[in-house]
């Protein structure tokens, strides 16, 4: 991959009702030793004041806001910010993260310039108020790796990567119905069956801000992870892939849930009305890929 020496940078945020944690997230990609970087936010229709904030604290600083009318979700938001930004190289990150080494965009165009097989960067994610590895933001199912070393991988992670231009001009954007759970797996497993590599980069790290009571009221939306979920594999997988996925997972989320079939039973019937569309739209990857993908230790069966 040919890039120029000091290639335009574009960090793409979407926000939703996190002006303190974003207002911290935008102060360490300014604190970034690169230019020319440019910064996306893209606000899902937030009430708490955001605009108000960024007009106050970043009015002179190179940056795309953009205030969407209706809460896009996750995928919606980051195709707006991917259609808005004019980077070569677009480096996505949560609103609720920092990137501690202001070093760090620097680390990214050189491993990017430097090896013209590496595709995709996935970053190191670790709890921003213990420092330790968040586990389930780790790309690889082998308790084993070391997650201070590079290794290739079968998925990025959302809260923190860097994804050249021209990746997302061969794939394409992401599927616009995924509100959040999943998405990055569905255009993960669409990177690799165009043949792309995605490297687990540890030189960058994310501090992401793991709240308990945010966890919590996950608890309400078991629905909509296991639908995605099962959508990714409808989309993505042969059917004996789809059939353990959905068995595994409905198992899964009706033991999170302690026995209640409510939104197991509202997340299939909500797949089956969708089923026509999902039926167009299923497109499995190629036999090398899911070869690929089991030698990486990927989610396949479940």
């Amino acid at each position: 991959m040919e890039i120029g020496s000091q290639p335009l940078v574009s960090y793409l945020i979407i926000t939703n009702n996190r002006k303190h944690d974003l207002q911290e997230a935008v102060a360490s990609v300014l604190n970034q030793d690169w230019t020319p970087i440019e910064i996306v936010i893209v606000d899902n229709n937030s009430t708490d004041g955001t605009r108000e904030m960024i007009r106050a604290k970043f009015d002179d600083h190179n940056i795309n806001y953009i205030r969407l009318t209706e809460n896009r979700g996750v995928s919606g938001g980051r195709n707006v910010s991917i259609a808005a930004a004019k980077g070569d190289i677009l480096i996505t990150m949560d609103d609720d993260a920092v990137i501690g080494d202001a070093n760090a965009t620097a680390k990214i165009v050189k491993r990017f310039s430097e090896d013209p097989d590496v595709d995709v960067l996935t970053f190191k994610i670790v709890d921003y108020f213990t420092g330790e590895l968040q586990r389930s933001a780790f790309p690889t199912r082998d308790k084993s790796t070391s997650s201070d070393r590079e290794f290739e991988t079968s998925r990025f992670q959302g809260g923190g990567h860097a994804i050249p231009r021209r990746i997302y001009d061969e794939v394409g954007l992401y599927a616009d119905y995924f509100p959040y759970a999943h998405e990055e797996l569905d255009l993960s497993l669409r990177i690799l069956d165009a043949g792309f590599r995605i490297l687990f980069f540890p030189e960058v790290v994310i501090y992401h801000k793991i709240k308990e009571k945010r966890r919590k009221r996950l608890s309400g939306r078991w629905s909509i992870i296991l639908e995605n979920r099962i959508k990714v594999a409808i989309r993505n997988l042969p059917w004996i892939y789809v059939l353990s996925t959905g068995l595994s997972w409905s198992l899964r989320t009706l033991a999170d849930c302690r026995g209640d079939f409510g939104p197991v039973l509202k997340a299939w019937w909500s797949l089956w009305q969708q089923r026509v569309k999902l039926k167009h739209e299923r497109h499995p990857i190629k036999k090398e890929t899911i070869r690929r993908v089991r030698r990486l230790r990927g989610p396949l069966f479940y």
